[in-house]
């Protein structure tokens, strides 16, 4: 599509048009694309103008709004759709004087800079370059600094840091707490001032309102734990801990801190964790020994930190470290303890009043340090609300993401993630992989070019705000977990590290959401590789150390036809079908001839009929005979005498095709007891058959078996899913029921559902709903019907959906991840309405907790059948086992290349 875009635009460049009519169409179709392809400003601004000045001379004050009484007001220079209309208009005029005198004051400084800065997209208009007045040479060519100058503005920047630098030292000879807190108030209004308007000094600037801050608070933490009372000394840990944070941060968003410096900060946060343990020993005495571990911890990281910095530490911190020492030395050796070494809440405190942290003498690289900061590109923050982000809750949506880092080092990028935050207080890390920076050493810069995994277990009921914002995940010095350390905004605040959008995850897709998608993506093809995006996006994500390894597209393309030509290869060849519908009639015939059954009939069910059956797959076939009820008694009031009725009727049909001229028909006859009394037959041309028998007219696994073949010809991607589903299953163990695992009619049931709701848009519509108002009666289902013979009013809204493209790999990898993030145990699958409910609704409680005393609460998976309401996933004991199965096949497509069919069909069982 942007080619075509692009093509259309060069096509425009070059016409020529009638009148100012058509010109003011086409302007106006390019707004419209620059509103929906923000990124296509550049050739959208470059597109028309220059061979169309006399027609734009028609329309130069519509276009840019001018009153011909009164004084034009100045519009915006960062307006896009202005810039759009400006740059038309200066393009037209130089090719067509005239329009010159119609531009007021503002546009020929607008023009100016636009040819300083964008000389490509706007032409030189000799009328106004040699005005005397407006001589673009004369008045836009920047004066080159001599060497001179740059050093004298180096020095004077070296000279203002360092003045600024002092005053924050003397606020220390101040006696009172509170003065010293106010004057560093004034320091930092002063440093944040000269930061928005000196961008050399900004990350100096920003360095030492840290600075001021993290002294003020070792100031306001010493007061409480030295003149604080109880309750208040049992409070500062929150205190102490968002001050540590606030140190981690300082440490890590700047880039060249003097040694002298990083010592300084190092001894801050000793300072500060032996309050807090100073803290604890005021409150619980009797916490000797847990506080003297902390603090021996502590001193070790403390001194760590030190000997990397290769520079002095101050007096006052030797000192403090030296005291400590010798209580924990004196700790470890119990023999010499005596009540001077015993380390107390009034010596402790005492040490810390005595030696506080000293920050430095003149420090002469604080002008060299710099803040490390980000912009966020796209999304554009002033659309990115405008636009409500939609998706099928539980699966994974990218988002474009273009941002620049500046000052940031190899060893920033490697712990650089995006953090977005929900609206439900969660937060999620989303990682980069290397090959999206693009570093540009010599200005100091990198641009990331990427797409960021959303994603939301459940639906809300309407879009909220998320945010999604830079920062270093980096380790704590003693705790395991990790913290984020946010990236500054740009210096003068008009681009932020952060950006908020507006998501929306729900359960299915409605009618006004599939309108709204038309209208958004009219005339755009779901490529495959967009539905890929989406799956790297969350691969990446979810694994964050395999970022090197990138999948493609056509990898996916090879699984793909792979997986159909083991379907086509393995599927059920047309004479066995043949053959299976003749031993039905031959077995119809049989029975006819030796009973007295009136009005029966013998149905093919199962993967025989639905196209999803496979070579010498089985055939399950149901005796139906309304009328047998008068050979036994009380069928309908007792279970027991219904399976002996089975039973006898069964019987027959074995005496039939043993004993009569129908024994040709069969190799082998036996009986299978069960819920279900079966007759297993091996036919001669050794076909294995299933016979059950009936008297209820309503036979659900007809009415199944007919549900699923339509399906399979509405889309043929659902059986050869299936049919990848079900060998996969079967190598694993998923597919194992007396194991534990989903029996054959679970799983179908399972890749149903997958492509009702677990993707978008649906593979499939629903059926069932299409039909709803439809009777449908055993001697009326038609095998051999197709859907384009049934009228169209049968079709609801519903059904008419967008097409899905994806291929079958890729289905079958967001198969695997729908269901290892489904609950099974807050959600269970509602197959005739087409979406998952909780377990703890109406409709749970009132088709599943009232049945027999087994029930369905107890199953660990429950799938509603389409007609039935039966529970096919009642045989599921092992549901960890099996989604570890499913992480596991997950990380075969982000362990490398993409896994070969073969690779993935001979995983190992879960039990072995």
């Amino acid at each position: 599509m942007p080619q075509s875009r692009q093509a259309m635009r060069d096509l425009l460049s070059k016409a020529e048009f009638a009148d100012s009519d058509c010109l003011k169409l086409c302007t106006k179709s390019l707004l419209n694309c620059l509103q929906r392809f923000p990124n296509d400003k550049e050739d959208i601004y470059n597109c028309i103008g220059r061979n169309h000045g006399v027609q734009v001379h028609a329309i130069v004050t519509e276009l840019l709004d001018l009153e011909p009484v009164f004084e034009p007001q100045e519009r915006p220079i960062d307006d896009v759709f202005y810039i759009a209309k400006l740059i038309l208009v200066l393009n037209g005029a130089s090719v067509y004087e005239p329009i010159t005198a119609l531009l007021p004051k503002y546009v020929v400084r607008h023009y100016f800079f636009l040819r300083s800065s964008s000389p490509n997209l706007v032409e030189p208009i000799k009328a106004i370059d040699e005005n005397g007045k407006n001589n673009l040479v004369n008045v836009l060519a920047p004066k080159l600094k001599s060497a001179e100058e740059i050093d004298k503005q180096t020095q004077e920047n070296a000279e203002l840091m360092e003045r600024t630098y002092e005053r924050l030292r003397e606020t220390e000879t101040e006696l009172h707490s509170a003065n010293r807190n106010n004057l560093r108030r004034l320091i930092s209004q002063d440093v944040n001032a000269i930061a928005e308007f000196n961008s050399l000094l900004s990350g100096s600037c920003r360095f030492v309102a840290s600075l001021c801050s993290i002294c003020a608070s070792c100031d306001t933490l010493t007061q409480i734990v030295l003149c604080g009372t109880n309750d208040e000394l049992a409070d500062i840990g929150y205190l102490v801990e968002e001050e540590q944070r606030n140190l981690l941060n300082v440490e890590h968003q700047f880039s060249h801190i003097p040694p002298e410096m990083s010592s300084f900060l190092i001894e801050c946060r000793f300072f500060i964790r032996l309050l807090a343990a100073c803290a604890k020993l005021g409150c619980d005495p009797n916490s000797y020994a847990e506080v003297l571990d902390e603090i021996a911890d502590e001193l070790e990281i403390a001194r760590a930190g030190w000997s990397q910095c290769q520079c002095s530490t101050s007096s006052n911190g030797v000192s403090l470290s030296n005291a400590i020492e010798q209580h924990i030395s004196a700790g470890d050796s119990l023999a010499e303890v005596d009540n001077k070494k015993i380390l107390t809440f009034q010596t402790l405190s005492g040490y810390l009043n005595k030696y506080s942290p000293i920050m430095p003498n003149a420090v002469p690289d604080i002008p060299k340090i710099q803040a490390k900061w980000a912009e966020v590109i796209e999304p554009n923050k002033d659309r990115a609300l405008e636009t409500v982000v939609k998706f099928v809750a539980g699966l994974p949506r990218s988002i474009p993401i273009i941002a620049q880092l500046h000052n940031l080092t190899e060893a920033d990028l490697a712990h650089l993630h995006i953090m977005i935050e929900y609206p439900d207080e969660t937060v999620s890390y989303y990682r980069p992989r290397n090959s999206e920076f693009e570093r540009k050493p010599d200005q100091h810069l990198t641009i990331l070019n990427t797409k960021a995994m959303l994603s939301s277990p459940r639906s809300w009921l309407s879009s909220a705000e998320i945010r999604l914002m830079f920062v270093l995940l980096l380790p704590e010095p003693i705790k395991s977990a990790l913290t984020p350390v946010p990236l500054f905004d740009s210096p003068t605040k008009a681009r932020f590290a952060s950006v908020r959008l507006r998501m929306l995850p729900s359960d299915y897709v409605t009618e006004m959401d599939i309108r709204l998608k038309e209208r958004i993506h009219r005339n755009q093809q779901l490529t495959q590789t967009h539905a890929y995006e989406d799956l790297i996006a969350y691969y990446r994500h979810q694994f964050p150390h395999n970022d090197e390894r990138c999948q493609n597209s056509s990898e996916m393309e090879k699984l793909h036809f792979d997986i159909v030509a083991m379907y086509e290869e393995e599927r059920q060849p047309k004479e066995e079908f043949l053959a299976k519908m003749k031993f039905r009639q031959d077995l119809y015939d049989a029975i006819k001839e030796y009973t007295e059954f009136e009005e029966f009939e013998i149905y093919p069910s199962g993967s025989s009929i639905t196209s999803m059956g496979t070579r010498n797959s089985d055939l399950d076939l149901t005796l139906v005979c309304p009328m047998a009820e008068r050979f036994y008694k009380n069928e309908q009031d007792d279970k027991a005498a219904r399976s002996e009725g089975s039973f006898n009727v069964l019987r027959i049909v074995r005496a039939i095709l043993l004993g009569t001229k129908y024994s040709q028909l069969v190799q082998s006859v036996e009986f299978v007891c069960g819920n279900i009394p079966i007759l297993k037959m091996v036919t001669r041309e050794g076909l294995e058959c299933d016979l059950a028998f009936t008297s209820d007219p309503f036979v659900s696994s007809l009415h199944n078996s007919h549900l699923l073949r339509h399906y399979c010809l509405l889309d043929e991607r659902f059986a050869q899913l299936t049919a990848l589903v079900k060998k996969w299953a079967s190598a694993t163990g998923v597919k194992n029921p007396k194991g534990g695992g989903f029996n054959s009619y679970g799983l179908t049931l399972l890749v149903l559902h997958f492509m009702h709701c677990g993707v978008y848009p649906p593979v499939l519509p629903n059926l069932q709903n299409a039909f709803a108002g439809g009777q449908v009666n055993p001697e009326f289902i038609d095998f051999s019907a197709s859907l384009s013979d049934v009228s169209p009013q049968h079709f609801s809204k519903g059904c008419q959906r967008e097409k899905n493209y994806d291929l079958v790999s890729t289905l079958f990898v967001k198969f695997l991840f729908y269901y290892a993030n489904f609950d099974f145990k807050l959600n269970y699958i509602d197959i005739p309405a087409a979406t998952r409910r909780e377990r703890n609704s109406a409709t749970y409680r009132r088709d599943y907790m009232t049945r027999d005393e087994k029930g369905h609460t107890g199953h660990v998976v429950c799938i509603q059948d389409p007609f039935d309401g039966h529970n096919p996933g009642r045989t599921v004991r092992h549901l960890d086992a099996i989604k570890l199965i499913f992480n596991k096949t997950l990380e075969l497509f982000i362990s490398g290349n993409v896994p070969a069919l073969q690779q993935i069909i001979s995983m190992r069982r879960f039990n072995e």
